[in-house]
């Protein structure tokens, strides 16, 4: 709700200050009189604010980190001994005040003085000035930077010198990484890094999507343009004359099939597969996106936690919820997420495409359980979603079925299209190919 928090009726009044306190020379000291949420619109900055803060930065942390400090509003005047009519004025704090607008904050915290005009500036001075003669100390901030994943909820972006410094320091780290055999599955893969620091299990995302659903960062999901994608087949096909492999990027389904073999630095993971076969992801996202860095994966799909027809709003919306939660989990962990827009009704248009930027790189979805009755329905959910996002750069599309492309054309899709055969229509193919008529 948008409506100002009502607090309990009190008299409002300033606190004395304690008896030791030191003398006070001039006009009185600033008072705090109430600490409450304020509409924006009731405040201003201050008309003469010297300093020329970093917006965008302040505006990063109240996406991640939210609001964990009042500002300092002016509502008050001391002398006059009366409320001043609003907007008051912001005396410390205006680039919290004005990054709080920004990113469309309704309230903000704020602690509520009374002063005289010349403490006013006072205070709005000494903020300032106090900040600018403050030292730093770079060995203490790099060694709470090592303890971290999210540099940017911290305040610091990629071409900061701190943080090249602390990249140069992974890249010549002498620390052993762990052992990988390349025989191994996903799943056999260690699930720690030494040198970095270790990913939450759990981390709060704020957003203002539709119901709080996580923001996928427009900045992290690839382009697929340059790439010629077939699907993983198996290792047992990774050879054969007819895979034509070289130079090409590979669309593993995870839990599908075996990963012997696999160039995971060439791959794109997907989950379009039984649920149960990846429910363990959810429970274990740490484990699991540790074990994907390992590999060398750096393109996944957002996970497809199933949505069924028929089934409550709630619990299909949950399921998306998980789908783009661990999409945005992978992008802080550094890989790569392509967004998928499957959905199973119109009314899951909002939970769909919640969080999704405008015209992304690439959208993908899956389409290879779909039959010809699913066609009008499935192209409407697919067209509404568009209408919303607008056209990706490119769209993959797992299922290469006339009843797939029947839902692309009439959805109204005008980038490019890859279609990738299913895993197991693929090894038909293959066999087919080969002459081999027995099964496997």
């Amino acid at each position: 709700m948008n409506a100002e928090p009502k607090l309990p009726a009190r008299k409002r009044r300033a606190v004395a200050p304690k008896d030791d306190a030191l003398p006070v020379t001039g006009p009185p000291q600033a008072a705090i009189l109430d600490t409450r949420l304020v509409p924006v619109g009731d405040l201003t900055t201050y008309e003469k604010n010297p300093n020329m803060g970093d917006v965008d930065r302040i505006a990063k942390s109240l996406r991640k980190n939210g609001q964990y400090r009042s500002i300092v509003v002016w509502m008050h005047d001391m002398a006059a001994g009366q409320d001043f009519t609003k907007p008051w004025q912001v005396l410390a704090g205006n680039h919290t005040f004005m990054a709080a607008k920004a990113i469309g904050m309704t309230h903000i915290k704020c602690d509520l003085v009374s002063a005289t005009e010349e403490r006013a500036r006072s205070v709005v001075l000494v903020d300032n000035e106090a900040a600018k003669h403050a030292e730093t100390d770079d060995g203490v901030v790099l060694e709470l930077l090592r303890s971290i994943t999210d540099y940017e909820a911290a305040g610091f972006d990629p071409t900061d010198d701190l943080i090249a410094q602390l990249t140069n320091e992974a890249a010549t780290s002498t620390n052993p990484l762990p052992a990988i055999n390349a025989t191994d599955e996903l799943d056999d893969t260690p699930n720690y890094l030494p040198g970095l620091a270790e990913l939450k299990q759990s981390p709060i995302f704020t957003s203002k999507a539709y119901m709080g659903l996580p923001e996928l960062d427009p900045g992290k999901i690839p382009s697929v343009d340059m790439f010629e994608l077939v699907t993983w087949a198996g290792p047992d096909l990774v050879d054969h004359p007819t895979s034509d492999h070289d130079g090409r990027m590979w669309f593993h389904s995870y839990g599908n099939i075996s990963a012997r073999g696999l160039d995971w630095h060439r791959c794109i993971l997907s989950f379009f597969t039984d649920d149960d076969r990846f429910e363990h992801v959810w429970h274990d996202k740490r484990g699991f996106a540790t074990k994907m860095l390992n590999r060398g994966l750096t393109a996944a799909i957002e996970p497809d936690y199933s949505t069924w027809f028929g089934e409550p709003l709630a619990l299909n919306g949950y399921q998306t919820f998980r789908n783009r939660y661990m999409g945005r989990y992978f992008q802080e962990a550094g890989i790569g997420v392509i967004p998928n827009m499957n959905g199973s009704d119109r009314s899951e248009v909002p939970w769909i495409v919640a969080g999704v930027p405008d015209n992304p790189a690439t959208l993908c979805s899956q389409m290879q359980t779909f039959s010809d009755g699913d066609v009008d329905f499935r192209a409407a959910i697919l067209a509404e979603c568009l209408n919303i996002v607008g056209q990706p750069g490119t769209f993959l599309c797992y299922g290469n079925s006339r009843v797939a492309m029947a839902i692309i054309k009439r959805a109204g899709l005008t980038c490019p299209v890859v279609y990738l055969e299913p895993v197991m229509l693929r090894r038909r193919n293959f066999k087919v190919l080969a002459g081999d008529t027995g099964t496997n």
